[in-house]
């Protein structure tokens, strides 16, 4: 693949499809989770989380031989203790279809503030395949251009088998914490299983229910929400914790009356084996308390997970650190997720 036979565009281009930044267009193609215009209004520890884009994917088929990416990273680090420059900046590509696809290899960033390139293929039969590139979950992404085949065919990538996203609110673990890649944590999986688009709304540390945050999630129009702050709930005291958690699903109820909405619980830590578990167990009550007000008020579209069952304490507790979860918990929470929404949503499961 020589330098003057590869075409360069910024993958924001209009021949690419952008999904999982609800507001990319709003934003005028920053790769950005949330709406400038919130920047004011959301606190300063979300907004800098916002400006990473957990969740979001670019996507296209094209018969191109060669596929390169230019990446820019903004912000200070790429990588934490707990996980690799790979599992927090890399980009996955992934190829085929939303239910079909099959990942093909990640990027190796370089420093932040340094523009890298990476090959993903050469030399590959020019026939027409779909592409996934899967974003950074925990850094900013300030350019990323596409390079093929100077004279290849760019089109549009299929349909998900719905219009309308998911969208699932809440903590590190849900932004993507500690997954071994970008498209490795339970929310990218849950929309390979099902075919469908997502939306990441996690936010590390600071999923805490806030009425502003509520206000911002009911402007998506989703086939379904799932809310899973408990892990960061802490923030609040334990009088106020409930208080807080039902006002958010009430806001959030007053715009999307009918929309599934699927409570939550905080998975199971390693430490509950050693006298942990009542702690837990009052973090956890937020969620029965929440489901039961939904239903008293009639709400018939609310539903109850109890992750605690999918991830359980156990001697072999699938996280990094007793709590944020590797490969293994993320599959477990979304094979569990999937069957469920797929009923609550009436589509077939396509595996």
């Amino acid at each position: 693949m020589s330098g003057d036979s590869i075409q360069w565009r910024s993958a924001g281009d209009a021949v690419f499809t952008v999904n999982g930044l609800w507001w990319f267009g709003e934003n005028g193609g920053d790769w950005m989770r949330l709406p400038k215009r919130a920047r004011d209004v959301v606190r300063p520890d979300v907004w800098s989380l916002a400006q990473m884009p957990s969740g979001g994917r670019v996507r296209f088929r094209s018969d191109t031989g060669a596929l390169k990416v230019k990446v820019l990273h903004g912000g200070d680090s790429i990588a934490m203790w707990h996980m690799s420059s790979v599992a927090c900046a890399g980009i996955d590509l992934y190829v085929g279809p939303p239910e079909t696809t099959t990942f093909w290899r990640t990027t190796v960033p370089a420093s932040a503030g340094e523009e890298y390139e990476c090959l993903y293929f050469e030399n590959q039969p020019r026939v027409m395949r779909e592409f996934t590139l899967y974003l950074p979950v925990y850094a900013r992404l300030e350019r990323l251009s596409i390079g093929t085949d100077a004279d290849a065919t760019i089109e549009p990538p299929s349909p998900f088998r719905m219009d309308k996203p998911i969208v699932v609110y809440g903590t590190s673990i849900t932004q993507g914490g500690c997954s071994s890649r970008v498209a490795t944590g339970f929310v990218p999986l849950l929309g390979r299983l099902l075919g469908m688009d997502v939306v990441n709304l996690g936010f590390s540390g600071n999923g805490i229910c806030e009425p502003e945050m509520a206000e911002l999630i009911a402007e998506i129009d989703a086939a379904a929400y799932l809310i899973d702050p408990v892990a960061n709930m802490a923030k609040w005291s334990s009088q106020e914790r409930p208080e807080v958690y039902c006002r958010f699903l009430e806001i959030i109820r007053s715009r999307r009356p009918d929309t599934p909405m699927i409570l939550m619980t905080r998975s199971s830590y390693a430490a509950e084996l050693f006298g942990a578990r009542e702690s837990a167990d009052q973090m956890n009550a937020i969620v029965e308390i929440g489901y039961q007000r939904r239903k008293t008020a009639g709400d018939a579209s609310v539903h109850y997970f109890d992750t605690r069952i999918v991830v359980p304490a156990g001697p072999d507790h699938p996280s990094v650190d007793g709590g944020h979860l590797t490969d293994v918990g993320f599959k477990q929470i979304a094979d569990a997720l999937a069957p469920l929404l797929a009923k609550l949503l009436t589509l077939p499961m396509p595996h």
